[in-house]
């Protein structure tokens, strides 16, 4: 995550987007981290 921020082009952006079929404590450990960055996790369905 902390990687993703640094290379982005966007250097305000601010939201994170993981799909909905990871395990439910990988999306925990995203939101945890999230958190101490600043950004909004976006659960996104896959198709």
């Amino acid at each position: 995550m902390a990687l993703a921020k640094r290379v982005s082009k966007a250097k305000k952006a601010n939201i994170f987007f993981v799909a909905d079929d990871v395990f439910p404590q990988t999306l925990d450990v995203v939101k945890t981290r999230a958190e101490c960055f600043g950004f909004e996790v976006v659960v996104a369905t896959s198709q």
